[in-house]
């Protein structure tokens, strides 16, 4: 017989994770929430979630989505925020025009000072289906831009949302409306070549980031970027450290993607392992 004695092992439960608030849809196939909490993991947060909407899809097709009622949603955040106070918040999908209004209110009584990370998702990645209602786009721009840190729209959402095809006339409107930052994420012409843009607002100028595109097309790095500044932010970096650092691990997320014979690949977000 053998005996195995187990040492004790001193637990220190003093150093706390930054928490993320992160309010996004649930999509089956690995992008949306399910992105958005390996995000915070692979960086040293914890994630608490709220599903805004549930939907039918893999990373090629896309059928439906369930949404979930704004109401519910609101009695989810008020019992969370009794017991935790979030470091930062990463919005994702808002399936609808109530939803964002109600979402809206609550962030400027209740979590005014915390930093807003806002990917707005109006499509899906894989086959380019709406998941919105028609007046979203002029919703987020009255209610929810005021209130956000850094918005994080790819080249289709900069135009809708900035109701313009050139790129700078719809970052400066999208920060007329309130917005400290944007990220424009995929704005170059060159297939071979990932351009974001970082604008804080017109007196600030614009800085570009210029990265090698990967020939596999990968599902859900929207929600990996957005969720990795979100983490940064929530640590207490600059707009400008978060946005940098954010990039850098979702680029490498992509680069070490998970093949699984999907259209699209899985970003691999914990890449060092």
């Amino acid at each position: 017989m053998s005996i195995i004695i187990m040492a004790e092992t001193k637990v220190n439960h003093q150093k706390k994770k930054p928490l993320v608030l992160v309010i996004s849809g649930q999509d089956p196939s690995g992008a949306g929430i399910l992105a958005d909490i390996e995000t915070c993991a692979a960086n040293g947060c914890l994630a608490l979630t709220l599903i805004t909407s549930v939907t039918c899809q893999n990373t090629s097709c896309y059928r439906s989505k369930v949404d979930i009622d704004e109401k519910f949603l609101v009695q989810q955040l008020n019992l969370l925020m009794k017991e935790f106070n979030p470091d930062a918040v990463k919005i994702g999908l808002i399936p609808n025009t109530a939803m964002c209004i109600t979402l809206s209110s609550y962030i400027r009584e209740r979590l005014s000072k915390c930093p807003i990370v806002l990917d707005p998702v109006l499509k899906t990645g894989g086959n380019n289906s709406y998941l919105t209602d028609a007046e979203l786009p002029s919703a987020l721009r009255k209610n929810l831009f005021p209130l956000t840190t850094v918005v994080t729209p790819n080249k289709r959402e900069l135009a809708k949302l900035g109701e313009t095809e050139s790129i700078y006339k719809a970052l400066d409107r999208i920060s007329d409306l309130g917005a400290k930052a944007i990220l424009a994420t995929d704005m170059a012409d060159d297939k071979g070549t990932i351009l974001n843009i970082l604008s804080q607002g017109p007196s600030k100028g614009t800085v570009e980031y210029v990265m090698r595109r990967y020939p596999e097309s990968s599902h859900g790095t929207g929600c990996t970027l957005s969720s990795a500044v979100a983490c940064e932010l929530a640590k207490g970096r600059t707009i400008f450290q978060s946005v940098a650092s954010a990039q850098l691990f979702t680029h490498s997320s992509v680069e070490h993607s998970n093949s699984y014979e999907t259209q699209q690949t899985i970003p691999n977000r914990f890449f060092w392992l």
